[in-house]
């Protein structure tokens, strides 16, 4: 019984988490991280609970074939869509961070008269 009240605490708090998600909207940039750390930390709840469920004998025997398909096609696209965000801003960091080294720092512009 307990794990019926958890998991229907947990199906409130997340429809509330969704609510205030889709509404988010941030005036400046501390708001953005802000609200962006806001989603990664709801994404990794519940990841964290799809863990639990998958390693659990117990509870993935209650999915039929036809719902464990349904379930990966799912996952496989929120993942491929996360992976895809992932590889573009960590692509884009390294070549931020590579145009950087191949700037001359400034005490190698400089010349000196003597």
């Amino acid at each position: 019984m307990t794990q019926t009240v958890d998991l229907e605490k947990w199906v409130v708090k997340t429809r509330k988490s969704i609510e205030k998600i889709k509404n988010l909207k941030p005036k400046d940039r501390l708001e953005k991280v802000k609200d962006i750390l806001e989603c990664n930390n709801s994404i990794a709840a519940s990841v964290n609970g799809w863990t639990f469920w998958l390693m659990s004998p117990q509870i993935m025997e209650k999915f039929d074939d036809k719902e464990l398909d349904e379930i990966l096609k799912k996952f496989q696209e929120i993942a491929i869509k996360f992976l895809e965000t992932d590889l573009e801003y960590s692509e884009k960091f390294i070549k931020e961070k590579k145009a950087k080294k191949k700037e001359p720092d400034e005490e190698r512009k400089t010349t000196y008269i003597g």
